[in-house]
């Protein structure tokens, strides 16, 4: 591993190689596996290519691709996956930027 990431119910890591797994917690998807079941055990997010960073909050998590790309998934009542919505993903989605800033 070389880098961890701690939310409220849920933990991820970025492993070598740029391959994030995430295990605990998982009712609003903050583990990014498709589904909001629970995992006691790490387990892989799929379909992200290479990882260079990862953050999480409270119920949702964040990666940097090594293409510069950056995804969220989780909870999303407060906006925070930056896709322009406020509905949870169980999967990384796109955060959405203005071009004009």
């Amino acid at each position: 591993m070389i880098e961890v990431a701690v939310g409220r119910f849920h933990a991820c890591a970025l492993r070598q190689g740029g391959e994030v797994v995430c295990w605990g917690g998982n009712a609003f998807g903050q583990l990014g596996d498709g589904t909001t079941v629970n995992r006691p055990a790490p387990a892989a997010v799929p379909g992200i290519g290479s990882v260079a960073r990862i953050a999480a909050g409270s119920r949702h998590t964040c990666v940097v691709t090594v293409a510069g790309a950056v995804l969220c998934w989780g909870s999303n009542a407060d906006g925070q996956l930056g896709d322009g919505t406020t509905v949870s993903r169980t999967r990384p989605g796109a955060v959405h930027f203005d071009a004009r800033r």
